[in-house]
């Protein structure tokens, strides 16, 4: 039984403003969290891109075929062509 409606009340609407900043807390969190890791993963992407332009451009000097940087490197046969130059 309830004695007091008038704490309660104010019991609930503390306890709604806390949740409603907790939520808010673990939201800003996670989306933190989301962007680092998104950030990190597109840095890894385009660090690994930049290494296999300079591979396809260093055994392109080297006079290998376009068929075999792309098999070196693990990218399509266009994608040589592109990096080298012979695509436009």
């Amino acid at each position: 039984m309830i004695y007091d409606k008038k704490n309660v009340i104010n019991q609930h609407v503390t306890f709604t403003k806390l949740y409603d900043e907790l939520e808010v807390v673990v939201m800003k969190l996670f989306d933190d969290e989301y962007i680092f890791r998104t950030y990190i993963a597109s840095e890894k992407r385009e660090a690994v891109e930049e290494a296999a332009k300079k591979i396809t451009h260093n055994l392109s000097e080297m006079g290998m075929s376009v068929e075999n940087i792309a098999k070196a490197v693990s990218v399509p046969v266009k994608q040589v062509e592109e990096w080298s130059g012979l695509l436009q």
